[in-house]
């Protein structure tokens, strides 16, 4: 879990979940667009506007908040 932003502005939470997907929460709301991984996530960061994945295949994701 990512958590970024200050909570009575503006806030953006990107959860990697079990399931090998990762969902976006924005301003308390849920985005439509879910991320698929190849296998499920080992570790998550976000640093500017890309999320960085590393998977436990042995791969890392790249994925744009955009």
């Amino acid at each position: 879990m990512s958590i970024q932003g200050s909570f009575l502005v503006d806030y953006r939470i990107v959860v990697a979940c079990r399931d090998g997907c990762v969902y976006t929460i924005k301003k308390g709301v849920l985005s439509d667009i879910v991320m698929e991984l190849p296998s499920q996530a080992v570790g998550l960061e976000r640093l500017n506007k890309v999320i960085y994945i590393g998977c436990m295949d042995d791969t890392l994701s790249c994925y744009s908040t955009k």
